[in-house]
């Protein structure tokens, strides 16, 4: 009879940590999923800010000349305090100059975890953006 209480008893243990390897994964999972849909979602605010940008010098190329589109500094952008946005403007040499001018734009998005830190990322969307003269 002793024999099968050990035996229980060894049954027993085996199952909690088994049980116990199966909760640490399911945690360990859930905490990785969190902290990748956190960076998912800075980098969609991220491409959305560049994307903004660009869909403004399309609707107005005329500002490339103007000087109207400027960088915006951490914490200039409404609603967007941890993000800066830089463009930059480049013309496209034609082979016979018309009546049109091609611009590259470049829109640099840089962000950082909060204010006080010195770690960023960034990404970059490029445009060509055609000016009628």
């Amino acid at each position: 009879m002793r024999r099968q209480e050990g035996f229980i008893m060894l049954e027993g243990l085996v199952g909690v940590a088994i049980l116990g390897l199966v909760v640490l994964f399911v945690i360990s999972t859930f905490g990785m999923r969190l902290t990748f849909d956190r960076r998912n979602d800075i980098r969609s605010k991220a491409f959305y800010l560049a994307e903004q940008a660009i869909e403004r010098v399309k609707a107005h190329p005329e500002g490339i000349l103007t000087g109207e589109f400027q960088t915006e500094d951490f914490g200039t952008i409404e609603g967007f305090p941890h993000f800066r946005r830089e463009y930059h403007f480049s013309q496209v040499p034609l082979p016979t100059p018309g009546s049109v001018t091609v611009w590259e734009v470049r829109v640099g998005v840089e962000w950082r975890k909060d204010s006080s830190s010195s770690s960023w990322k960034a990404l970059e969307l490029v445009s060509y953006v055609i000016q009628r003269q």
